[in-house]
Order: structure tokens, then sequence, then C-alpha cells
């Protein structure tokens, strides 16, 4: 029998279970929710929801400015 070998990084994605490690299925999910859940609590939970949802809103904005101010640049560029 002819052994296959696959360099590390590439075994390491394919040993536990088959999956790539950046999936996020709805298991991995609840596991997260359930950890968080005995870490703070349930009365801090929504208190973390709003400030991670106001810091992902802040964050897409300044990406959709910073974005939008590079465009604008190139427009200014090919006019001269």
């Amino acid at each position: 029998m002819r052994s296959f070998r696959t360099p590390f990084p590439v075994r390491a994605l394919y040993c536990a279970g088959g999956t790539s490690m950046g999936e996020l299925g709805i298991g991995k999910i609840l596991l997260i929710g359930v950890v968080l859940l005995l870490f703070f609590g349930p009365q801090k939970l929504p208190e973390i929801g709003k400030a991670l949802g106001k810091g992902i809103n802040e964050f897409k904005k300044a990406s959709r400015e910073l974005t939008d101010a590079v465009k604008e640049g190139a427009k200014e560029d090919k006019k001269d």
C-alpha cells in the first residue's frame, strides 16, 4: 500500500472532520453561545450584543467612507 503525504497546512485543514477551519456551522455557533452565556451570564448578553452590533456598524461605516474616498481620488486622477 502506498502512503499519501501532504504538506502540513493542507493536512491540518482536513484532519479534523474534513472541514476547513473557517466554516461556522450551527453546532459551532450554538457552542459559542453557550460558552458566552456561561461566561457572562444572561444579564450581560444583551449589553454585549448591542455593543458588538454598534462596533460592527461603525466599522462598516468607516470602511464605506474609506472606499468612497479612494474611488473619489481615482476619479480625480482620471480627470487630470
